[in-house]
């Protein structure tokens, strides 16, 4: 008759590693997300990489298409929004880590303060709405990443 194989002591067992195609850590993933600072989003979070990652889906839903109102005609009305439009994302931006768009967003509201002249204005809040889309779109992608190179 046969016999069982021995059994293999525990400590003698290969160390089990991560399946063949885990995903890499998010923290990982973003950072090569320019202007971009990952380990404070993290910190603000409280250390959380689940409560990051909702934070982040939930900033590239809202943001995925800009701040649309960026993109109105200087006007006095317009630069009512532009100011509301800025307090919101500065907070959703240092929230995520974003310091480069927050910098950029307090640059268009000390503008907006300094009434400067409305072509400049313009341009400014269209340059914050594209880098807004970029990020939100580099974001996405890395959300959604599960390569492991």
């Amino acid at each position: 008759p046969e016999q069982a194989p021995a059994a293999v002591p525990i400590w003698q067992r290969p160390a089990a590693g991560p399946p063949p195609h885990a995903p890499r850590p998010l923290v990982e993933r973003l950072g090569s997300v320019p202007a971009l600072n990952p380990h404070q989003a993290l910190d603000n979070l409280g250390g959380s990489t689940a409560a990051l990652e909702r934070v982040l889906a939930s900033f590239v839903k809202a943001y995925r298409h800009g701040a649309p109102g960026l993109l109105d005609e200087p006007t006095a009305e317009a630069a009512e929004r532009w100011r509301a439009v800025c307090h919101s994302l500065r907070g959703a931006c240092g929230a995520i880590g974003a310091e480069a768009l927050v910098r950029q967003t307090q640059a268009l509201e000390q503008q907006l303060q300094a009434g400067l002249d409305p072509a400049s204005l313009k341009a400014q809040a269209q340059a914050l709405h594209a880098e807004l889309v970029r990020l939100a779109g580099l974001l996405e992608a890395r959300l959604a990443s599960d390569r492991v190179n």
